[in-house]
């Protein structure tokens, strides 16, 4: 009978580690594959925390272009409105919208000179822009009218229309910083970015991070101070000593 000699055992012993060696080699690569691929797909996910706030960070650290005067201007009804916007000559042009009447010709407040109300397109009941406009009151003949009047601010309330730099209602707090980086005033609700006396003003829902609603300033200091009413009133600002006291009347009328 053969018997084996003890070479063939070595050799036996080495095929043996050899193929346990290659079977652990194959499990390592295997997992490190799966390893590999979960992560290439996480990270095209987004995924990993870790990943997106660096992500996040290097938007905002990347600082948007420094504003311009252009980053206050908007487009409505192909019309550009600015801080030169003639508001009389929209009025010409479009109007005045649904509601006007009902809303008492669109007051907000006054006193003995002027005036301060909204022209709201396309309508008052449901409005996708505010024109927010100062008027000094005069008199002809039996009737107040609005005299010389300017912009003060313009309200974005629909996502149809954008910033010039593409911002829109319902878009996130990120975005806003990604867009226009660090305010110049923040608080609770809103985001103040200003330049030269122009003001961008974003108002934004604190439980979402959603932006609620987007104006642009272009006279609100000029006009605070020709008004000086109780609800738009300068720290620095003295009554008028020759100004009679002044209340709107019940269904008042103005007309332009």
């Amino acid at each position: 009978m053969y018997k084996p000699s003890y070479g063939y055992f070595i050799i036996l012993i080495f095929l043996v580690l050899g193929v346990t060696a290659c079977s652990l080699s194959d499990i390592n690569t295997y997992n490190n594959g799966k390893t590999a691929t979960a992560k290439v797909k996480q990270e095209s996910t987004g995924y990993y925390p870790d990943k997106r706030t660096d992500k996040a960070k290097n938007v905002v650290s990347a600082g948007p272009k420094p504003l311009q005067d252009e980053d206050f201007t908007i487009s409505y009804r192909s019309h550009k409105i600015d801080k030169n916007t003639d508001i009389k000559e929209l009025i010409h042009k479009w109007g005045y919208s649904e509601g006007f009447e009902a809303n008492n010709r669109g007051y907000c407040s006054g006193n003995g000179t002027y005036r301060r109300w909204s022209l709201s397109y396309p309508n008052y009941n449901d409005p996708e822009i505010d024109f927010i406009v100062l008027s000094k009151i005069e008199l002809e003949g039996e009737d107040l009218v609005d005299g010389e009047s300017y912009l003060v601010s313009v309200s974005l309330d629909s996502p149809k229309f954008k910033t010039k730099r593409g911002l829109k209602i319902g878009d996130t707090l990120g975005k806003v910083l990604q867009l226009y980086g660090q305010p110049s005033i923040i608080t609770n609700e809103s985001l103040l970015y200003s330049k030269n006396g122009l003001h961008l003003r974003i108002l934004w829902d604190t439980k979402t991070e959603k932006v609620d609603n987007i104006s642009i300033e272009y006279n609100m200091e000029k006009s605070i101070k020709q008004q000086r009413s109780a609800d738009y009133v300068d720290e620095d600002a003295q009554p008028d000593p020759d100004l009679e006291p002044y209340t709107i009347q019940r269904e008042q009328s103005f007309t332009t």
